[in-house]
């Protein structure tokens, strides 16, 4: 007990005196000494008070130096006005200008003067003619304009700012502009740690990098490792495309964006948007890799009404190359392939069977035609279900067998040794003369490539789809299916094969091939469906729908036939080699076959449910995509080009002003960049 009694009275006498030396150390740092000087002089001008000091002089206060050439220190309102090769010292900060008036008892010096400038420990230096300084806060705050030259030649300007020496942070507001590594940025505010070398953007940020242009709302800019982020409605314009995230992190070293959240990526003269949310961009062969519920959606225009087809999957990577940068073999692989896929086996004979018939026109006028010749001509004229002749068989050797899918897009071409390379499907090299080379220009047009893998499905109004993966590419406008594709027309009509082809032309479908096992299957009613298989089928279309298709290989058909009172009674089936229908109106209208055509008809009463049905026959209802929702549930935001274009680039007048050598180079590298 006795231990404690002494123990408080300790305690508090410790407590007293620390409280002392604090106040005494506070009183201390309040006054202010006059350290240095040549003389000083005490004086009453009409009553007021005031020390004359003629220096060089020196004052300490808040362990802050002022230093001056001449001071006039007003005793009563304790402020001194000092003028000449002003100077405030501090450990991590240094102003200086032509005269300050320095408020004592509110730790104030105001500059006033020709020229401002603070530097930090770093030597980043800021200009103006306008400052307040808190000697005690460390704290410079300017208004009317000011520039700050980085100690790296990065230029920052605005209306208002202030520096925290504590923080080792810049703060600019209001009509910021900066240079930094050939970027110019405006900005409503901005601020620069120079400790980590980052400068962070607040609202209405725009960012000019050569032809690119970038907003935020909010984000920064890490200059060691040359790398923007952006946080908050980020943006991106180029020549040909813009694109939109939450969150984008792109490095200017080697050009990778990495974005999340919310993306859209508009792309203009491929008419084209993407969707997701996470996706890496590689400016190698401007490719964007698509993650985490990633879809594209293809659109034209035609007549002024917006026509789209929406695809998603897994994964979806799209990258656009000049068409002259292009792998020449993938280029030859591209142009076969689209050889093959415009072949029109049927066309081909229909055009013989023409020679033909005139070939028997003109020997009906000739002695000793046989009437079953003649028979057979006029039938083949009048009949809307036609037999082509067997003669014009031979201009399906070897084409009868559409070509299976050729290789997907990189697979193997590289790995071709230079025998067996495309160079030996090119034309002789000595057939074309170097002059023809060197006259010939480059093609610069943009070409596309998408690349979807997995879990693939396609929606359109009148047209869906689904898949495993999907392969595109510009080249030759081919879309290729593979692994159980199944495409729906108009909701009736389904197409099943192992593989399928769809051609493009102005982005809206003209043909599908279908490869090896294909099935097109239309819905009468609940229980009735007109059926073709063959090998290989083509399907045309026109006005997105399907007007012609051809069964070509073991072709079968099953379609009914209704009563005038639209009950089905019939069954009709015909087989042949090949068997082409043209339809109006969703209904056949001629069917064209040849050799051997097996037609019968049988009462729909007594079929079994197993004869309504050509083998292979699968209907897949519960696959296809029925809104654009289920593929696509992304709102589409409005392009920003006009606006964005219209903002104009940094002038930095203020930096006119406080770095004019500085401005002047970079009013000649924007002007080399942009014309101006």
């Amino acid at each position: 007990m006795r231990c404690i009694k002494l123990f408080l009275p300790l305690l508090l006498l410790h407590f007293i005196a620390t409280a002392s030396h604090a106040q005494e150390t506070a009183q201390r740092d309040s006054l202010v000494r006059l350290i240095e000087a040549r003389s000083a002089s005490l004086m009453d001008t009409n009553g007021v008070a005031y020390r004359k000091i003629i220096g060089p002089a020196r004052f300490l206060h808040n362990n802050t130096y002022l230093l001056c050439d001449t001071a006039i220190w007003e005793v009563e309102t304790n402020i001194i006005h000092a003028v000449g090769h002003v100077q405030i010292v501090q450990e991590n900060t240094f102003l200086t200008s032509d005269k300050i008036d320095y408020l004592v008892n509110n730790d104030l010096a105001q500059f006033r003067g020709h020229l401002v400038e603070l530097y930090d420990k770093d030597g980043n230096v800021l200009r103006t003619n306008y400052l307040d300084y808190n000697t005690k806060d460390s704290v410079a705050v300017y208004y009317n304009g000011g520039a700050m030259r980085g100690t790296e030649g990065n230029l920052i300007e605005s209306r208002n700012g202030r520096y925290v020496s504590q923080e080792k942070t810049f703060y600019f507001y209001n009509d910021v502009e900066m240079f930094t590594d050939s970027v110019f940025i405006k900005s409503e505010d901005l601020r620069y740690n120079t400790e980590t070398d980052r400068v962070f953007f607040g609202k209405k940020t725009v960012a000019w990098q050569q032809e690119n242009i970038l907003t935020t709302e909010s984000g920064y800019l890490d200059r060691p490792s040359n790398t923007f982020h952006f946080d908050k409605d980020g943006h991106i314009l180029t020549a040909e495309q813009e694109l939109w995230a939450d969150t984008l992190v792109y490095n200017r070293d080697n050009g990778i964006a990495r974005l999340y959240g919310n993306i859209q990526v508009l792309d203009t003269v491929q008419s084209a948007l993407a969707f997701a949310d996470y996706a890496e961009y590689l400016p190698e062969k401007n490719r964007i890799t698509m993650n985490d519920l990633p879809s594209v959606a293809i659109y034209t225009f035609e007549n002024d009404v917006r026509d789209t087809i929406f695809f998603s999957a897994d994964t979806i990577v799209y990258h656009t190359e000049r068409f002259c940068d292009i792998d020449s073999a993938e280029v030859v692989l591209a142009k076969e392939r689209k050889k093959l896929a415009d072949m029109d086996p049927v066309r081909e004979i229909e055009n013989e069977n023409a020679a033909y018939l005139e070939r028997m026109k003109h020997k009906s006028n000739m002695v000793g035609v046989s009437a079953e010749e003649a028979a057979a001509v006029a039938a083949m004229q009048a009949s809307g279900e036609e037999q082509m002749p067997a003669g014009a068989l031979r201009h399906l050797k070897g084409k009868a067998d559409l070509p299976g899918p050729l290789p997907v897009r990189n697979d193997t071409l590289k790995q071709m040794p230079p025998s067996d390379s495309v160079q030996a499907m090119l034309p002789d090299s000595s057939l074309i003369s170097a002059k023809d080379t060197l006259q010939a220009p480059p093609d610069t047009s943009s070409v596309a490539f998408i690349d979807a893998w997995h879990n693939v499905k396609l929606f359109r109004a009148d047209f869906q789809g689904v898949c495993d993966s999907l392969v595109y590419t510009g080249i030759d406008s081919i879309a290729r299916l593979y692994k159980e594709p199944v495409l729906w027309n108009d909701t009736v009509n389904q197409i099943t094969s192992d593989s399928i082809q769809i051609s493009f032309r102005n982005n809206a479908i003209y043909k599908a091939n279908m490869i090896s096992n294909a099935f097109i299957a239309v819905q009468e009613d609940s229980a009735h469906y007109n059926q073709v298989r063959g090998t290989e089928m083509i399907a045309f279309f026109r006005d997105n729908d399907i007007y012609r298709f051809d069964a070509i290989g073991g072709a079968s058909m099953i379609f009914f036939l209704r009563e005038k009172d639209s009950l089905i009674t019939t069954m009709n089936r015909k087989e042949g080699r090949i068997i082409s229908s043209t339809i109006k109106e969703r209904q056949i209208q001629k069917i064209k076959y040849i050799e051997e055509l097996k037609n019968d008809a049988y009462p729909t009463y007594n079929l079994t449910e197993e004869e309504k049905y050509l083998r292979g026959f699968v209907w897949f209802p519960e696959r296809r995509p029925v809104s654009r929702e289920e593929v696509c549930n992304r709102s589409i935001k409005a392009s920003r080009r006009k606006q964005t274009d219209a903002i104009r680039l940094p002038l930095y007048p203020v930096s006119e002003i406080y770095f004019k050598e500085e401005k002047e180079a970079i009013s000649d590298y924007r002007n080399s960049l942009f014309g101006e």
